[in-house]
């Protein structure tokens, strides 16, 4: 050994250069097990997120799984704490121009090896780097995009490289659990209902279980047509050929007092033009959107026109994939164009109709449906939900139903950011339209046909009680002449009620009520003075 050679080795160097055993086998064994979820998947469902929404812990989720979840369960999906949608945020990444999440201040791209962090009031994300020398070191408590104050306790880190830990899958709640999603089964079990929804959804299923029982019955004795089946569909036949007489009627009649004009040069009466079909029965849709589920009853027997365009709309499956291409905060959200530019859309009939406006029906609160319009009398396929009450809507835009539950999901809406435009930055989407129950315009010709048996049925039934009442009355001079019995041991039972002939020469009526008669005197002639 030299001179100024040690005569011992450390213990850094027996660990690292000769083999020794490392305090950190334990750590790097742990480590290799750790299964880390990358940044940009949702906790959830392990995929790539599409509109990332997170806690305060940093768990990030999409917001198509989380919000099913949350309403099911109740908990966060990876640490099992209680958990609402309020305590839900949204997350803003920010990409460049090859789609790659970047830190929108250092513009460097993230990766698995990257510290992540992100704003909570904001819900901006940024590289901790950013964060650390603009905010944290320089106690700069300013949004760095935003421009607006927040406190140190609203920086929440999404990843760690030093801490894999946090995003490791074998250790996620719903995991160890086996908690899962369920599939879209019953249109009805997946939502919350209230006291009064439950009450509509009860009677929807018994109709539906009433028309399953109908049909089954029909088909039954399907060989052996009723004399009611028989009358309506006569009724049936009737009621068509009145509709075509009156369509004859508009055209021909100018045709037989102008030369000019011909029956062939005006067209049929257009079904947009006529009056909507008369039903006594309301209409339920769910609209299942990206951010939730939206229950709407429909007041189709107050205004049918407006509830047949959309719910014959949403049979087609006509606003399928189409998005809300307005939302104005504290005030609606509109859709239904196709097209998504707001100036697009047909209705039912493919061509506007016209308002129909009830005093019963108000803009009054928040969650009204009501038509959309570019001027009086243009309706098409638009339609919006209010955030709040609008008076000055009121006679308008046509009132035709209103939310009866999902309050929570329009608040959600309410909350995506806008650009100038008034459109969202993240797309709001219908993906689908279900109708609760039977269409209330499908039976409409029976239910008037049932109105006018029934009403036969009363009249049939007043003129019975009628012929049973007469008799009894003054009003019917023929029960006088009839002789009455008296069924009693009474003296003069024998004795007739009612007087002959002669009786009533005999005795003239005499009423002690009545004024005497004045026997009137004969005037005198003129020059007679004997009474002077």
């Amino acid at each position: 050994m030299g001179k100024g050679e040690k005569d011992y080795i450390t213990h850094k160097e027996w660990v690292n250069s000769f083999g020794g055993k490392t305090e950190y086998d334990n750590i790097i064994k742990h480590q290799t097990q750790i299964k880390a979820l990358p940044f940009n998947c949702c906790s959830l469902s392990l995929q790539p997120f599409e509109d990332p929404m997170a806690t305060s812990d940093g768990n990030i989720y999409d917001m198509l799984n989380i919000i099913p979840f949350v309403k099911k369960h109740n908990i966060d999906p990876v640490t099992g704490k209680p958990l609402t949608i309020k305590d839900l945020f949204k997350v803003h990444f920010h990409k460049n121009s090859k789609n790659e999440y970047i830190c929108p201040i250092l513009e460097k791209v993230f990766t698995d090896h990257s510290h992540i962090v992100m704003i909570k009031s904001s819900g901006n994300v940024y590289s901790y780097d950013a964060v650390y020398n603009l905010n944290i070191e320089p106690k700069n408590w300013i949004e760095l995009l935003t421009d607006k104050p927040f406190k140190k306790e609203e920086i929440i880190t999404i990843q760690d490289p030093q801490d894999k830990s946090k995003r490791n899958q074998t250790g996620f709640h719903f995991i160890k659990q086996g908690l899962k999603l369920e599939k879209d089964g019953d249109k009805l079990a997946n939502i919350q209902l209230n006291d009064a929804t439950s009450r509509i959804f009860d009677e929807i299923k018994k109709q539906q279980n009433n028309k399953s029982e109908k049909n089954s019955n029909a088909t039954t004795s399907s060989g052996n047509k009723t004399l009611e089946e028989k009358e309506f569909e006569k009724f049936k036949k009737e009621k068509e050929l009145q509709l075509e007489d009156k369509r004859k009627h508009s055209i021909d009649a100018p045709s037989f007092t102008s030369t000019g004009f011909s029956s062939t040069d005006k067209t049929k009466i257009h079904p947009a033009d006529s009056e909507g079909l008369k039903t006594k029965k309301q209409g339920y849709v769910i609209l299942k959107t990206n951010l939730g589920e939206i229950t709407l009853v429909l007041y189709s027997n107050l205004v049918p026109k407006a509830c047949q365009n959309f719910i014959g709309l949403c049979e087609e499956g006509y606003y399928n994939g189409v998005i809300f291409h307005r939302l104005i905060k504290n005030f609606m959200i509109q859709g239904g164009d196709p097209t998504g530019s707001g100036r697009g859309g047909n209705s039912l009939w493919e061509k506007p109709f016209k308002d129909e406006f009830n005093k019963e029906l108000k803009h009054s609160e928040r969650g009204i449906l009501s038509m959309a319009n570019h001027g009086p009398n243009t309706n098409g396929s638009q339609f919006f939900i209010t955030f709040k009450e609008c008076k000055h809507l009121d006679q308008k835009h046509t009132v035709f139903g209103r939310v009866i539950d999902g309050m929570d999901v329009l608040n959600l809406m309410e909350m995506v950011k806008v650009n100038s435009n008034d459109e969202p930055l993240t797309p709001i989407k219908i993906l689908s339209t279900n109708i609760l129950g039977e269409n209330p315009f499908e039976n409409v010709l029976l239910e008037e046909f049932q109105d006018i048996q029934q009403s036969k049925k009363d009249k049939e039934l007043q003129n019975q009680l009628k012929q049973e009442v007469k008799g009894t009355w003054y009003s019917d001079p023929s029960a006088m002449n009839k002789p009455t019995t008296i069924n009693n041991n009474q003296i003069g039972k024998y004795l007739s009620t009612t007087p002959t002939s002669n009786d009533s020469k005999k005795r003239p009526i005499e009423d002690e009520d009545q004024p005497q008669q004045i026997k009137k005197t004969k005037n005198s002639s003129f020059g007679n003075f004997s009474n002077w």
